[in-house]
């Protein structure tokens, strides 16, 4: 794959960098973790996912997904999770499979196109919270997976919820990974593949992994892909895990009430791919001029006592659902 130096230059914005790497570390606000529980769910497969449940009064539930090599502890999760509850939402966190608290639960990997298991969670959260209206949220990876869940056809018969927003995601998944590759993003292609790797060795350890795939030593994603997470999951291939589960030419599809938000500088997933889908009237594209991967820094501290205008943005989306239904 042949990229422009239109995109060279936009993965080297350091702008982008900076978002993204400080806005792991900006004061965000705090979850009240003391009415939190945690709840077992079993996939059809027999693997399990472990979801961390808030109880709230208001007439909506918010489900939250984070993204590669997170959990519900990310700071964006547990932001998320604080502005919900503090608005009176019951909240569902999930970890996804092998994550988490979830480590041991779960022998097959999770992935981009990871829709089945978040219907699944939507699923029993709606035999578990029966008259409330189901908001979702996913970041990077699982609003990707999200999406695809919203899109395709093939899952037209999965529990969705009442309306759902997806942040950076990563909906072409070959320039994703190809962009991972270039320049100042290695450090990003390291840092998943390095935590990815040890999650997997730990799993092997203690005998919950049972396949004996091998993954070159110094590999990149987009190699891991390819002796990993494809043959893992199922896929014949790589090729046919990103073409199977990109979304970038299927949003024209959803139905549901979808907020798509991403930012032009985000350093590894092309604002390109963003500009070039054409969309349903049930989704509102909303692209920002700087903000990096889901790290939106603003210079000065907000109403929620945060710095981070991401998590004004998704207060707000979640109050207007939360009043219209």
């Amino acid at each position: 794959m042949i990229f422009s130096p239109q995109k060279i230059a936009m993965q080297q914005n350091i702008s982008g960098h900076l978002h993204t790497i400080l806005g792991v570390f900006a004061p965000t606000p705090r979850l009240e973790q003391k009415n939190i529980s945690q709840k077992i769910l079993t996939l059809d497969d027999g693997d399990q996912l472990s979801l961390h449940v808030i109880v709230g009064t208001s007439n909506t539930v918010v489900c939250l997904f984070h993204g590669l090599t997170g959990s519900v502890n990310s700071p964006y999760m547990k932001s998320t999770a604080a502005l919900a509850q503090a608005q009176g939402h019951s909240v569902v966190m999930c970890n996804h499979r092998g994550c988490g608290d979830g480590m041991f639960l779960a022998q097959h990997p999770y992935h981009s196109g990871s829709a089945g298991d978040i219907a699944a969670v939507l699923k029993w959260t709606r035999e578990h919270f029966a008259q409330k209206k189901i908001s979702a949220i996913g970041f990077s990876l699982s609003a990707n997976a999200l999406l695809l869940l919203l899109s395709d056809k093939k899952f037209e018969h999965l529990t969705k919820p009442d309306a759902a927003i997806a942040v950076n995601a990563p909906i072409n998944l070959a320039g994703c990974a190809q962009m991972l590759k270039m320049g100042l993003n290695r450090f990003y292609d390291r840092h998943f593949v390095s935590a990815l790797r040890k999650n997997i060795s730990a799993r092997r350890v203690q005998g919950v992994i049972k396949n004996n795939f091998k993954i070159p030593e110094n590999c990149t994603l987009y190699d891991f892909d390819k002796h990993y997470t494809s043959p893992a999951a199922g896929f014949k291939n790589r090729e046919e895990y990103y073409h199977q589960c990109s979304t970038h030419g299927k949003l024209e599809n959803i139905t549901i009430p979808t907020k798509v938000l991403t930012a032009a500088n985000d350093p590894f997933i092309d604002v390109a791919d963003y500009q070039k889908a054409k969309y349903s009237s049930a989704v509102e594209m909303k692209i920002l001029k700087t903000g990096g991967h889901i790290g939106y820094l603003q210079l000065k501290k907000n109403h929620l006592g945060s710095y981070r205008s991401l998590d004004q943005l998704l207060q707000n989306y979640v109050s207007d659902f939360s009043q219209n239904n």
